[in-house]
């Protein structure tokens, strides 16, 4: 079986914030704290589509309010490039209300941790969950495959707000499940029975 990261789904993005935010006791009885922060830093990741590496970056001076829209800018610590990003209002909410729970100042770095120490706690999560193939880039691969999707498959788009050069570096990350084309050509084949009867 391939080890390359994948990107997780709906319902694993839900159960491991989940854990992450509660805690867990893993079979061999070593307790897993909740960890807010790595909780935080990966939804960021999820809803924002940044590397976890300009997640690890962000400060709330950077969050810009236009009108009634937020916005960051960000210089992409893989590429170098500038990356402008929409930040939803629910989420902007969100990033303040943790930033004023941990006593985070505007100046500060939202996420005071390493790539690293996520990257290990995720892996407890998944132990757990016994989720295979994710680490932190599966979160950012969960936002261009769920955004693919909702745009009626629209690569351009997704290219875009990857801050990809290329669509093809783009559909790398747009692997289909292949559990999604069994069920595709099955449902495609029955659909086409039924009218033929």
């Amino acid at each position: 079986m391939s080890r390359k990261t994948r990107a997780v789904n709906k319902e694993e993005y839900s159960l491991i914030i989940n854990c992450i935010q509660t805690g867990f006791n893993m079979e061999d009885g070593t307790v897993v704290k909740a960890n807010p922060r790595i909780a935080m830093a990966l939804q960021c990741e999820a809803l924002l589509g940044l590397r976890i590496s300009d997640i690890l970056c962000l400060r709330l001076d950077q969050f810009l309010q236009e009108g009634t829209n937020y916005f960051i800018e960000v210089q992409e610590q893989k590429t170098g490039k500038t990356k402008r990003c929409f930040v939803p209002l629910e989420l902007y909410c969100a990033i303040r209300r943790y930033a004023d729970e941990w006593g985070i100042g505007i100046h500060q770095k939202l996420f005071d941790i390493t790539a690293r120490s996520i990257q290990r706690h995720l892996g407890k999560v998944c132990k757990y969950l016994h989720l295979m193939q994710i680490s932190t880039h599966s979160f950012r691969k969960y936002y261009a495959t769920d955004i693919y999707q909702r745009s009626g498959s629209n690569i351009e788009l997704v290219r875009q707000l990857l801050n990809h050069s290329d669509c093809k570096t783009t559909q790398r990350y747009i692997r289909v499940d292949p559990q999604e084309l069994s069920k595709a050509v099955e449902d495609h084949c029955r659909d086409a029975l039924k009218n033929d009867r």
